[in-house]
């Protein structure tokens, strides 16, 4: 039976409080955070041990940092005077935020769009798990189309030829359909690769362009992809261990976070139950 996620992204403007609500109300039992939220927190006062005893009275642990971009082989950003803060985080600072918060995993992904031989790729991606394991942490690699890593298949060959035992895939399912989907490389790959999965719906086609589309989520059951389907191939491989919802939507912004909390729970395991998998 599969650990249930709160993915930081469906509650996206929302304090760490708010999130750990969220997380408690849809019957999740881990919650993703990013690192510019514990970084703000502790600016303000609040401490990496306040932050982790607040989650332990809503019943939920914090497994997951998401996301690190500055393991790619060249980190150059279009602007390199206008980056998100979320994506400037050295390693130093996002290894020590991982340590404090006491998470299991992390997301790494690239962000700019660049273009890097998969070897080489590859060969960073495998020294970042390496330095990784040193924390006791394992790095889920995020495909997403208009990035380097734009579909399964890129995302399959950096992890592949790394061949790191803590080294995987975080599976996005609009990523997935909105790349180039492929069931049979998906049937191809073992289970224990798929890290995690991070479930969300869309329309059939792109609304607008790819990078604004994947902030117009859909809840599952609410859009068009072919949810069910992609789920029963994972169930089949051994690659839900780990399933939660990551819908970002601007849509959603001005809805309390324990409403959200709740559709994100219920709509998982609806859709859990329609492809015949057990859901607690």
């Amino acid at each position: 039976m599969p650990s249930y996620v709160l993915w930081g992204g469906t509650v996206w403007s929302r304090s760490i409080e708010e999130r750990l609500e969220a997380a408690n109300a849809g019957g999740f039992g881990e919650l993703s955070l990013f690192p510019t939220d514990v970084r703000e927190a502790v600016d303000a006062g609040t401490s990496v041990a306040d932050i982790r005893a607040l989650a332990a009275e809503y019943g939920v642990e914090i497994t997951i940092l998401d996301p690190y971009t500055k393991w790619v082989p060249e980190w150059t950003p279009p602007n390199p005077d206008d980056v998100p803060p979320l994506y400037d985080v050295d390693e130093t600072e996002y290894l020590s935020l991982c340590d404090d918060l006491g998470v299991e995993s992390l997301t790494a992904l690239e962000r700019w769009g660049r273009e890097f031989d998969p070897e080489v790729a590859a060969t960073h991606f495998g020294q970042f798990c390496d330095r990784a394991a040193d924390h006791d942490l394992r790095v889920h690699l995020e495909f997403i189309p208009s990035t380097g890593i734009p579909d399964l298949e890129t995302a399959w060959d950096i992890v592949r030829r790394a061949d790191r035992d803590n080294g995987g895939i975080v599976f996005d399912t609009r990523h997935y359909f909105r790349g180039t989907p492929d069931d049979d490389l998906l049937r191809a790959i073992p289970g224990e690769k798929i890290f995690r999965v991070q479930v969300c719906d869309a329309p059939e086609t792109v609304q607008g362009t790819l990078r604004g589309d994947s902030r117009q989520r859909l809840f599952p059951g609410d859009g068009d992809l072919d949810l069910v389907g992609v789920l029963g191939i994972l169930d089949d491989i051994g690659g839900l261990s780990s399933v939660g919802i990551e819908v970002i939507s601007d849509e959603f912004d001005d809805r309390p976070a324990t409403e959200l909390g709740e559709k994100a729970g219920e709509s998982l395991r609806d859709l859990l139950t329609e492809a015949g998998i057990e859901t607690v």
